[in-house]
């Protein structure tokens, strides 16, 4: 970003750094990065297989961007794992917001395949409707 502050000198200044959201978003990059060393995927063959353009993948991996959902989703099918799979190794941090109970579910429920939290779900559903 310049700006002039006479007619013959120009000021610049460096762009900002990109925010730093979340720690969920300080693991995307680096994970893609993972997953395509993991899978020996250049990013190239990972957009072919996801259909997100490789510029994107790279804008990620660099943390200069954060994708959407949908478009961890395309990722996570290029990868050919869920998206729970991609997150598997971000740690639980509890809400002190919620009760034990609480955390100590969302703790368990983030352990879970997505089958198993379907069902779980299912079951829970099934729980609360009795009560009523």
């Amino acid at each position: 970003m310049c700006e002039k502050e006479t007619t013959d000198t120009v000021i610049c200044q460096e762009e900002p750094a990109p925010a730093t959201y979340s720690p969920v978003i300080d693991y995307i990059g680096p994970r893609i990065q993972e997953l395509c060393e993991k899978k020996h995927m250049s990013r190239y063959r990972l957009a072919q297989r996801s259909g997100v353009p490789s510029i994107s993948i790279s804008r990620y991996v660099k943390g200069l961007k954060s994708p959407a959902v949908t478009t961890l989703e395309k990722l996570c099918m290029g990868f050919g794992i869920s998206l729970s799979e991609f997150f598997e190794d971000i740690e639980f941090q509890p809400d002190p917001a919620l009760t034990a109970e609480q955390n100590h579910m969302l703790e368990v429920m983030s352990r879970l395949s997505d089958a198993e939290l379907k069902n779980l779900i299912a079951y829970a559903d099934y729980l609360s409707a009795r009560k009523e």
